[in-house]
């Protein structure tokens, strides 16, 4: 055996790599799950963006992401009921897709759009909209409120 082992080391035979599952390792990767899954293991992911564009501070990932106050559900009944759309937005089968910045109290920052949208008096409208929600709870990371990007697609189907 260990002339075999030699000569492999020598690369005169060679190798075959192969995983082999032994007892102990299924029985490590079963607690690495089981810990990942139960939060025992830090996987906070709270990773801090500079936009040198806008020379601002933003979270990607975060412990508890932003929410619009009553659920999404709420948000999506104001959209559609504060939107004030002109008669060509009914010939529309298009997303717009918006990102923007809920800051630490909860306000609404930094209104772009992220698709181009080839309808510029909706996206002006959806835009405005977006602008005026209500405060929302903002994100946290590490237990303090941070400022977190969220992107929100708008599915027109109108027809």
């Amino acid at each position: 055996m260990a002339c075999k082992r030699y000569q492999q080391a020598a690369g005169q035979i060679p190798v075959k790599k192969t995983v082999h599952m032994t007892k102990t390792s299924l029985y490590f990767f079963f607690v690495f799950i089981f810990n990942y899954c139960y939060g025992q293991i830090d996987t906070t992911k709270c990773k801090i963006h500079h936009d040198k564009a806008t020379n601002r501070d933003y979270y990607f990932f975060v412990d508890s992401r932003p929410e619009y106050p009553d659920g999404q559900e709420m948000m999506f009944a104001y959209i559609k009921n504060n939107l004030d759309l002109p008669k060509s937005a009914y010939e529309i089968n298009e997303t717009a897709l918006l990102a923007f910045i809920v800051d630490k109290k909860g306000k609404i920052s930094y209104l772009k759009d992220l698709k181009p949208f080839n309808h510029p008096d909706i996206k002006k409208e959806i835009l405005r909209v977006i602008a005026k929600m209500p405060k929302w709870t903002p994100g946290t990371c590490k237990g303090k409120p941070v400022d977190v990007i969220v992107q929100l697609p708008i599915k027109f189907s109108l027809k």
